[in-house]
Order: C-alpha cells, then sequence, then structure tokens
C-alpha cells in the first residue's frame, strides 16, 4: 500500500510534554550538543542553542570555532561553550574532532551543520562524526550539503538519524528536483526515509516528515510564509534537537518541532507585525508562550 499523509492538533502535543517532577534536575531534560556557526555565520550557532534551551533541554553545550567566541559567547549566557580549533576560514578544523567525539558521547542527542560552512576540514568532521556518533543526530544546512555524495553514511548508522533540507538541499542529496503537487512530495520523502533508514523532515509549506518503516507521513499544518528567512531553519534545528534530547522518540520529536516552530511564527504574526518584518529573533522570544500552549496554559499572556 502507497504512503498517505496525516496531521496533528496543538492538543495532541501535550501528551508528550507532562507536568516536571518536583525534584527534577538538568539531567532529566537532555544533554544536548549543538556543533554549529563559523565566523561568518555566528548566528546559526546562537539561534540553535537558544531554540533548543527555550523548549526545554537541560543542559546545552554549543561546540563553534575560537573564531566565532566574541561575536557568540555574549548571547549564550545559558548554554556551556565549547570553542574549538578553526581552520583559516573561521571554521572547525579537523582537529576539533579530539574533542567533539568525547563531547558526543556525553549527549542525548547531537546537532550538526548549521552555519558550519564548507571545506575539506568541515567534510571530514562531518563524515566521521556521522560514522562514529553513537548518540541520536540531526543533520541541517552544510552536514547535508557536505554528504550529498556519500549518503551511504546513513544507512550504517545504528542510532536514529533526522535530516531536516529544504527543497533544494534534498534535490542536490538526491540529485532530482523534489516536485511541486503533494503527492510528488509524499512520494519522495518516503522514499528516501524507508531507502536510508532515517527520519527526514522537508523544509517548506506544508513541512513533511518521513519515518522509515512507516507508510504514514506527517504533514504540518502550521507555519506561514513570514517564516522563510535566514535562521528559521536554525532555530527549527534547535528545537528538534532539544526534543530528541529530552527523550522523545525520533519520529514524534521531528512532528513536535515543526508544529512547535511554525506556531511561533503565527504567534508573532497573530500580532501587530508585518510578515516582512519577522526574524528568528522574534519567533525565538515567542518560543515559551508557544511552549505554554503546549503544555496547556493557553490563556498565559504572551511574552514577547
Amino acid at each position: 500500500m502507497s504512503a498517505f499523509f496525516y496531521s496533528h492538533s496543538t492538543q495532541s502535543l501535550r501528551k508528550h510534554f507532562p507536568p516536571r517532577h518536583h525534584d527534577a534536575h538538568k539531567y532529566d531534560f537532555g544533554r544536548v550538543l549543538s556543533i554549529c556557526g563559523s565566523e561568518r555565520f555566528p548566528g546559526a550557532a546562537v539561534f540553535a542553542a537558544r531554540a533548543a534551551m527555550l523548549s526545554g533541554a537541560g543542559l546545552v553545550r554549543a561546540a563553534f570555532p575560537r573564531a566565532a567566541y566574541a561575536a557568540i559567547a555574549p548571547r549564550l549566557a545559558e548554554s556551556v561553550l565549547l570553542p574549538l580549533p578553526g581552520n583559516t576560514q573561521g571554521q572547525l578544523a579537523k582537529g576539533a574532532l579530539d574533542e567533539l567525539l568525547p563531547a558526543c558521547e556525553k549527549a542525548d542527542a547531537v546537532l550538526l551543520g548549521c552555519g558550519l560552512g564548507q571545506s575539506p576540514d568541515t567534510e571530514a568532521l562531518v563524515t566521521e562524526l556521522i560514522e562514529k556518533c553513537s548518540a541520536p543526530l540531526i543533520l541541517d544546512a552544510d552536514a547535508l550539503n557536505l554528504i550529498s555524495g556519500k549518503l551511504n553514511l546513513l544507512s550504517g548508522r545504528k542510532a536514529h538519524t533526522i535530516l531536516t533540507p529544504h527543497a533544494g538541499e534534498f534535490a542536490r542529496l538526491t540529485g532530482s528536483p523534489v516536485g511541486n503537487t503533494d503527492i510528488e512530495r509524499l512520494h519522495a520523502v518516503h522514499e528516501f526515509a524507508s531507502k536510508y533508514n532515517v527520519t527526514l523532515v522537508l523544509k517548506g509549506a506544508g513541512t513533511l516528515v518521513a519515518h522509515s518503516h512507516s507508510r504514514a507521513v506527517y504533514k504540518n499544518k502550521t507555519g506561514n510564509p513570514a517564516m522563510a528567512t535566514a535562521g528559521s531553519g536554525d532555530m527549527l534545528a534547535g528545537i528538534l534537537l532539544s526534543f530528541c534530547g529530552q527523550g522523545l522518540p525520533a519520529r514524534t520529536a521531528a512532528e513536535c518541532a515543526v508544529l512547535v516552530h511554525g506556531l511561533c511564527g503565527d504567534t508573532v504574526l497573530a500580532g501587530t507585525m508585518a510578515q516582512r518584518s519577522l526574524t528568528p529573533s522574534a519567533m525565538l522570544r515567542a518560543l515559551p508562550s508557544v511552549m505554554a500552549m503546549v503544555e496547556g496554559k493557553e490563556n498565559r499572556r504572551l511574552l514577547f
């Protein structure tokens, strides 16, 4: 039987986010590692780590090249910082693996790729992390571009792997356009997820989530065109990292993350902000209110 679509309501998320026990501590809610950013793209590291923290991760460690420290550190007061060796382009050097691999072993989930940049160093780093990281791994942005000719790396992983491409990145991964109709997108994501044993999040209008060994493909109904702006995907990746680190299965984490991310964009635009003025920073300010909604606190005043 062929694949098919389904969707969720906001209320259906609540069972995945029960009230926290009174004696809980930070390690109950996930130790996550964000390997993102470069000298040219420090904002990617900031948006991803901030989103992970604001969506409930207990401890967020942000790894980035030392050249980006001055741009990143002042904006990540709540995160544990891991500045690492970089190359002459201000990107992570291959030598950063000496500290990244042990950090991965301590993490409940790892995000790799946002703002990483593309070079022989980052290609070697991404390849080795995919091969050796035993935690659930989210691949976004440059990590996807760097493995476009090495998809066999995905099939060999034992831990969950989640890919979050937009249509252009997905076309580079597969070597062909994804198609414009719902049915074309449905078949493309289902086939890819099944072939490479991954969870696939195809970002765009009506973001799709496909999971290996399942014919059901989730179609998100939140979000709006104003969210098509630089940094929005980094925020989504951070939310997804947080949900994986909190123990949600890859498929559930991905579906919840895209729904929450879309609600952030919708919540901001419900006020007076113009579509053309929406930014990831504004959506991050809305994230605590959206999480309150998910927890069942709809009447709480919006905090942005």
